[in-house]
């Protein structure tokens, strides 16, 4: 495991805040694909985005933007939502940055999982069906288009 144990309750209020997808049906695999993934990546960004989380969790930066002196954890699902929208508007672009990494990372843990990639549209595995996969040509993203519909030669 990437992130330690302690920090799965952090990581799935993060996720719930973010994607407005309760924590109950996030779960373990939530958890397991950001550590799956975080593991994948360069030692740097892995330590990166491990002070990142802590950083989001903390009783200090929760005070700097909502002057309440509470973990991320302990605040009501308003003002998580307060917090998490002060970091993705701040002036402060490292906060910006921040919020971006944060919201990309529980979208791709969540939206990774086959079961919850259909919500997307997303087709799961593609190695072998490839004649089945949409193109950008396709009515199912194009209905409209001239292309889609053969009309143009």
């Amino acid at each position: 495991m990437i992130f330690p144990e302690k920090q799965n309750e952090l990581l799935l209020c993060i996720g719930e805040t973010i994607l407005g997808i309760p924590a109950e049906n996030l779960g373990d695999d939530f958890i397991q694909e950001i550590n799956r993934y975080v593991g994948l990546l360069d030692d740097y960004l892995i330590k990166d985005l491990k002070n990142l989380v802590t950083m989001f969790g903390s009783r200090a930066m929760v005070f700097m933007r909502l002057f309440k002196f509470k973990k991320f954890v302990g605040l009501s699902p308003t003002d998580r939502l307060r917090y998490v929208k002060s970091w993705g508007t701040s002036r402060i672009p490292l906060l910006r940055t921040g919020y971006t990494a944060l919201r990309s990372l529980c979208g791709w843990a969540y939206y990774s999982n086959d079961d919850h990639g259909e919500e997307l549209g997303h087709l799961g595995k593609t190695i072998g069906r490839e004649k089945e996969t949409p193109t950008l040509l396709s009515p199912q993203f194009y209905p409209n288009s001239p292309l889609a519909r053969g009309d143009m030669k």
